[in-house]
């Protein structure tokens, strides 16, 4: 189905949900809850969420206020900011 957007179930194989060679995915992570994350352990996973969702509110994908938009963006200089001293 061209176009058509729905989650792989991780059970079956993807050939056994329909998704063929040349069929293009994009992958994508689905959390139910973030209160399970831990900073230590859980780097990579925290950093996927926000890669992920940077790029849906970059691209339109998700909507939000100004307000919203706003306490994104000071996360993530702070974010930047706390990177900045680590390396340097």
């Amino acid at each position: 189905c061209v176009g058509c957007v729905w989650w792989l179930v991780s059970s079956l194989s993807i050939m056994e949900q329909g998704v063929r060679e040349y069929d293009l995915l994009k992958l994508r992570f689905k959390f139910y809850s973030f209160y399970d994350l831990n900073p230590r352990l859980d780097s990579i996973r925290i950093n996927q969420i926000y890669e992920q969702a940077k790029w849906s509110l970059l691209s339109g994908e998700i909507d939000c206020t100004e307000e919203e938009a706003l306490m994104f963006a000071a996360l993530q200089v702070r974010y930047y900011h706390i990177m900045f001293k680590i390396l340097y």
